[in-house]
């Protein structure tokens, strides 16, 4: 009796131990194992490797205003960091980090998207798996630092599971993508010759440029677009509120630009 009652115990503190490595695993691994610099490796410390699941992994820098993915980088600027795994899977979980050129976080990321959270170290991942069968994008806004020197680099992982219930026959990806700054980023301004007329405006009235854009995005201070026009000199900004903006845009030539203004009373 005394052996069986040992039995049961250890099998149900066996169960027990599984069920907290699978929650662990799902909930995301915590701490950094996306690869980096200075990272605890990558998910291969748990996961297996299981190459009959067609997987791959990008990591992207989207451009707002054209939707597009870019490696020149403009200081100060608002972008959409999106991950993308693939696989014949229906449950994926990932991080992802940027750093700079001395391996330090790079750039400030905005609210987390549901499911995933930023540590204090900027590490982005899931807190709950992507179960979209055969791919799973996650998107999340990041500003790009206000000055960069040298290059910045995404580095990301992924864990493509198999479903099995265990980490065992799982797929590992990882993804690096290198970002520069864009070479006339500092000099962009003078180049294209747009300019804000009349910065900064008074509430109400009207932003007036001194040449016609073919697009034109108005972003506030927290990543979001607020005004979008195409093929103009001049937006009616007059719903906005009181504070600082950023308006991003393309001129007739195709250079891109950015530049800041202010709405007060």
């Amino acid at each position: 009796m005394k052996q069986r009652k040992i039995l049961r115990i250890t099998s149900i503190l066996a169960m027990a131990g599984l069920t907290v490595v699978l929650t662990s695993n799902s909930s995301g691994p915590g701490g950094n194992r996306t690869g980096s610099p200075g990272s605890s490796g990558t998910c291969t410390s748990c996961h297996g490797s299981n190459n009959n699941l067609a997987s791959s992994l990008t990591a992207e820098i989207i451009d707002k205003s054209t939707n597009t993915a870019v490696t020149d980088i403009i200081p100060s600027t608002n972008y959409t960091l999106r991950i993308t795994a693939k696989g014949n899977s229906s449950k994926m979980g990932f991080q992802a980090v940027i750093l700079d050129a001395s391996n330090a976080a790079a750039g400030t990321f905005g609210t987390a998207p549901s499911k995933t959270n930023v540590s204090s170290s900027k590490v982005w991942g899931h807190t709950s798996p992507g179960t979209s069968n055969g791919q799973n994008v996650w998107e999340i806004d990041w500003q790009a630092p206000s000055s960069i020197t040298g290059n910045l680099n995404i580095y990301a992982a992924s864990v493509i599971s198999n479903g099995n219930g265990s980490d065992n026959g799982d797929d590992v990806k990882t993804a690096v993508q290198q970002l520069k700054a864009n070479a006339n980023s500092t000099t962009v301004l003078s180049q294209t010759g747009v300019k804000i007329l009349g910065n900064p405006i008074s509430k109400g009235n009207e932003l007036f440029i001194n040449q016609t854009l073919k697009l034109a995005v108005v972003w506030n201070l927290n990543g979001q677009v607020v005004f979008k026009q195409t093929n103009c000199n001049s937006l009616n900004i007059s719903k906005l509120q009181n504070g600082n903006y950023v308006l991003q845009g393309i001129d007739q030539t195709g250079n891109r630009f950015s530049e800041q203004f202010s709405v007060i009373e």
